[in-house]
């Protein structure tokens, strides 16, 4: 599938731009038994790596 849309219970930048209303997105990484934002997150590089691909590649759509 292209996308998954997720709700997230964390209180990301997002959440503050978002009450002004400016358009956002989030990038999700899998992880290793799902922790993050913690010492013990582990990614696996190949993951770390297409999320940036992703990024890179909205931000060059969007002319950034």
């Amino acid at each position: 599938e292209p996308f998954r849309v997720m709700p997230s219970g964390a209180a990301h930048d997002t959440m503050c731009v978002a009450q002004v209303g400016v358009p956002s997105a989030m990038v999700f990484v899998p992880c290793l038994d799902g922790l993050s934002h913690t010492p013990l997150e582990r990614a696996e590089p190949a993951d770390a790596a297409l999320a940036a691909e992703i990024v890179w590649g909205a931000a060059q759509a969007l002319g950034a």
